[in-house]
């Protein structure tokens, strides 16, 4: 619908809406959905990712996830998503 490209079979699921590799943004706020908002992203990190993301086909989806302190703790073991870690634990 509205001219969007649908996801390739390989990243979505579509009778679960399971997205399988979705860029992951973190921030110090919470977001809703449908939220607008603007951000000076400025972390290396993030540049990359959202210039990526923009120079693929739409629809540009990511996942924010809450991150306590946000670019401060980044790099902080403690807040590393699971399987990131240095030990690579879950």
């Amino acid at each position: 619908p509205g001219g969007q490209k649908e996801l390739p079979p390989q990243a979505m699921a579509s009778d679960t809406g399971l997205i399988r590799d979705i860029p992951i943004a973190r921030f110090r706020m919470v977001l809703l959905p449908f939220q607008q908002v603007s951000f000076n992203i400025f972390q290396p990190q993030l540049v990359h990712m959202f210039e990526t993301l923009l120079a693929t086909p739409k629809p540009w989806l990511y996942m924010h996830a809450l991150l306590p302190g946000g670019a401060e703790n980044l790099g902080n073991p403690e807040y590393a998503l699971p399987g990131l870690a240095s030990d690579g634990g879950i």
